[in-house]
């Protein structure tokens, strides 16, 4: 009678790219141990691997993917140089021959220091789906992008080891925090931390568009019921709470050569403000709007129109001493005239 022999369960190391902090190492480790017949796992975060026991390889690895990380059989990989080489990538829109919407916004990358990192940069951007164009300036230290969903670009950038965030002035951001309202999202630490929450987001039905800032540590979201946005982001391991809308401020706006035209002025505010109010005042115009003072009068100026802030009412704490003072000067006057008297 031959002996059985004991089947012996396979193990085997698979890497993981996209693995950059706590979060990450335990959102592949749920992964891996939900597939049927796994029964060890083990996520080394600083070479970006994990050891399993037993499953399938290829379910494991379809398991890691759907969590939002790249995996496969582990191969050497060679260190990388200070500025790689980003490999060229076709547009996926130009690829299906699927128009997106081509809105402008704009990114800074602060960490670029030659030509090749230009070119990495613009790679990089233009490998997201629905770049139609990409200019990148290394004085300015920003890029100017066309198209796409700005968090999948500030991802990809990031990827490739540069830091990116979208430009708080830029057309894009605005539209949506017009539109729609805003997360603070404490715990982010990278670039997959931006996807997962991006795309818990984007999962909460009536969600049209979502904006994860990493250096913010904000979500920007178009649609959806607010709180069933929150519970999502909570779901996936992320501290997040609904930010308060601005308030509404009102400022008194005057020239500083030529009187300003009410007209040109309401133009150029209710394109980053749609709800804001003016009306002419006999000293300048009078503004109610959410946008920051300062901010207004930057947009008058690059329209080429001279403008300056003026308080528009008296401080409180400034008319109470005018009025102490007044007192006490009244106060004095008795005196004197019950001495002489």
């Amino acid at each position: 009678m031959k002996d059985r022999q004991t089947k012996k369960t396979p193990s085997y190391t698979l890497a993981v790219d996209g693995m950059s902090c706590e979060h990450c190492e335990a959102m592949v480790d749920a992964a891996v141990r939900a597939v049927t017949g796994v029964s060890a796992v083990q996520v080394h975060l600083e070479d970006g691997s994990v050891d399993v026991t037993g499953g399938n390889p290829r379910e494991v690895m379809e398991a890691i993917r759907a969590a939002g990380y790249e995996a496969g059989p582990q191969i050497p990989v060679p260190a990388p140089a200070a500025c790689p080489i980003v490999p060229e990538s076709t547009p996926a829109a130009a690829a299906t021959g699927v128009e997106e919407p081509a809105d402008q916004y704009v990114l800074r990358i602060e960490d670029m220091a030659c030509a090749a990192c230009v070119a990495n940069v613009e790679k990089a951007a233009r490998t997201v789906p629905g770049v139609a164009d990409v200019e990148v300036s290394l004085v300015e230290k920003t890029a100017m992008v066309t198209g796409g969903v700005p968090g999948d670009v500030v991802a990809a950038i990031i990827d490739h080891g540069y830091e990116a965030v979208l430009d708080a002035t830029s057309l894009a951001q605005k539209k949506i925090g017009q539109e729609g309202y805003e997360l603070a999202i404490t715990d982010m630490t990278c670039s997959s931390c931006v996807s997962t929450v991006e795309k818990a987001i984007l999962a909460v039905r009536g969600v049209r568009q979502a904006t994860v800032n990493l250096v913010e540590k904000k979500a920007l979201v178009v649609g959806g019921e607010p709180q069933q946005v929150v519970d999502a982001v909570l779901d996936h391991g992320y501290k997040a709470s609904l930010v308060a809308a601005q308030p509404t401020e009102t400022f008194l706006i005057t020239s500083v050569e030529q009187p300003l035209p009410l007209e040109r002025v309401q133009q150029i505010v209710t394109t980053h403000d749609p709800d804001c109010q003016l009306k002419r005042n006999p000293s300048g115009i009078e503004v109610s709007t959410t946008l920051h003072p300062a901010d207004v009068v930057l947009l008058l100026k690059q329209e080429g129109l001279g403008a300056a802030l003026e308080e528009l009412y008296e401080d409180p704490s400034l008319a109470q001493a005018a009025e102490a003072k007044k007192e006490i000067r009244r106060s004095w006057q008795r005196a004197i005239v019950a001495a002489v008297t």
